[in-house]
């Protein structure tokens, strides 16, 4: 407040009977304490939701490490028919999957039992969960890899080189 608003207000409130000096007083500190108990239950509510989130994320990360020995121990998942098609169909199908039809570009086959594919403008995330999943559930992994990143964030041009472990 500017020195002339604030002798303005004290000039107001001297030229008030004492009765209202004293009811605009306990009016002030009522609305001051008022204030500050709203904005600590808005606090304290604030504080009880976050740590309800701790709590979640807690047990869920007890709940993934309970199960995550097993999971290893297992190993990789395969799918038995994989064995049976050629890579070129799992290959294809899992781009389409990984929603990178539109990205897939040529393929060539490399023997023995590899093949080259090229993406053209491709999301990068897709791209690598894509070849994790090759690699995890058909036990086709990449030999080589020739990765551009296009003018747009978070695309990439790569030629991968795949090969399945399920050959000689």
């Amino acid at each position: 407040m500017s020195g002339s608003a604030l002798a303005s207000l004290q000039s107001w409130y001297a030229q008030r009977e004492p009765r209202e000096q004293r009811i605009l007083a306990f009016g002030g500190v009522a609305a001051i304490v008022i204030v500050i108990l709203g904005g600590m239950l808005a606090l304290r509510g604030s504080v009880a939701a976050a740590q309800a989130r701790v709590d979640r994320k807690q047990q869920d990360v007890a709940f993934l490490q309970s199960g995550s020995a097993e999971v290893l121990a297992a190993g990789p998942v395969r799918v038995p028919s994989a064995a049976s098609e050629p890579i070129v169909v799992v290959v294809d199908r899992a781009a389409r999957e990984a929603g990178l039809a539109e990205s897939l570009g040529s393929s060539e086959a490399v023997p023995p039992s590899g093949l080259r594919v090229r993406f053209n403008a491709a999301s990068f995330d897709a791209l690598v969960g894509m070849t994790a999943r090759l690699a995890q559930q058909q036990g086709i992994t990449v030999t080589a890899a020739a990765v551009e990143r296009t003018a747009e964030p978070g695309r990439v041009n790569a030629t991968l080189t795949l090969r399945s472990s399920a050959s000689p």
